[in-house]
């Protein structure tokens, strides 16, 4: 038993082991070939977001947000850091370089030292008057995107944000929604996003121009 679960599970790289977020405060590790439980690492609070898994210089971990909180946890169960996350996250973070980028529930892109979790910048993508329109129209349940080699896409309710992973800074944006359904990136680069009204489009990946499809 995991308890609830309300997002994507994550794999490890072998395909072996199953990671599922639980709502009952746990990232819960399963062995898939036998369906037993492994390990349950104990969060602060419910899990309502997806797991990343990253392997780092031959060592494995897992990296999950539980409301306020983003923790890495290593391939036997210990939590190796946690960090605080502004209201809450439910997204899925991503690993580019040695830099965790994740979105938060008071508007803000958020980058992290994947070795410690120290924070390392914060770019505010919603500035909106109030605490509810920052996290209604902010990032806080978008899936980050890598885009080369050095930049990530966040998505909010009506703006899609391609950001420097070193600092935070705006490469560009453009009026697409693609936080409930994530963008992908094709073979050439261009960016595909179905938005929440149904609307496809394609997106320049080196200025964020968009073209409607259809």
């Amino acid at each position: 038993e995991t308890g609830p679960v309300h997002r994507p599970l994550a794999l490890s790289p072998d395909a072996r082991t199953a990671y599922v977020p639980s709502l009952d405060r746990a990232l819960v590790a399963l062995d898939i070939s036998r369906g037993r439980e492994l390990w349950r690492a104990e969060l602060p609070e419910r899990v309502a977001s997806a797991p990343l898994v990253t392997t780092t210089d031959g060592l494995e971990s897992v990296l999950i947000s539980a409301g306020p909180t983003l923790s890495r946890v290593d391939e036997a169960g210990a939590v190796m850091w946690t960090a605080p996350i502004p209201v809450q996250s439910c997204g899925r973070p991503l690993v580019l370089g040695d830099t965790v980028v994740i979105g938060a529930g008071d508007g803000t892109a958020r980058g992290y030292s994947l070795e410690q979790g120290a924070e390392r910048w914060v770019a505010q993508l919603a500035p909106r008057a109030t605490a509810y329109q920052r996290l209604l129209y902010g990032p806080w349940t978008t899936t980050v995107r890598p885009i080369g080699a050095d930049a990530v896409l966040v998505g909010t309710v009506d703006t899609l944000h391609c950001l420097a992973v070193a600092d935070g800074t705006t490469r560009w944006r453009t009026g697409a929604s693609a936080m409930y359904t994530p963008p992908e990136i094709l073979d050439d680069g261009t960016v595909l996003v179905v938005q929440e009204r149904g609307q496809a489009a394609l997106i320049s990946p080196d200025d964020g121009t968009i073209t409607p499809i259809g």
